[in-house]
């Protein structure tokens, strides 16, 4: 689904809420950005506090594809610094995550393929 086009966005000026976009890592801060129009696809920006370990698997409900925009993650053993990409894919499983010093990750979450059908078209 198209989401508004939305030319700047102040992020500063949007409160942090608890937990990721939908129900997910309810231990951690984020801010939305931008929805789709049916409420599924959004990019976020996610904050992981100092200290914070995921150590159960988790399986992705939806594509996670996301830029690191200060600190470092690692996710499944692979560290993530400062303008790292990573990308994973409906249905991934993260066996373990953690971020020592903290982290903000500017992060799309996309739990339809149709998106990606139509971005690759």
């Amino acid at each position: 689904m198209a989401r508004p086009h939305i030319l700047f966005i102040m992020t500063q000026d949007i409160p942090w809420q608890k937990g990721t976009y939908g129900t997910g890592r309810q231990d951690v801060e984020s801010k939305i950005l931008s929805i789709d129009e049916a409420g599924t696809d959004a990019t976020t920006v996610v904050r992981y506090p100092a200290g914070w370990l995921r150590d159960e698997a988790e399986h992705n409900t939806a594509h996670e594809e996301f830029l690191v925009l200060d600190g470092a993650i690692t996710i499944n053993g692979m560290t993530y610094d400062k303008h790292c990409y990573g990308f994973f894919p409906k249905g991934y499983t993260r066996e373990s995550a953690y971020s020592a010093r903290g982290a903000v990750l500017l992060t799309m979450f996309c739990p339809s393929s149709e998106h990606l059908a139509q971005v690759a078209a």
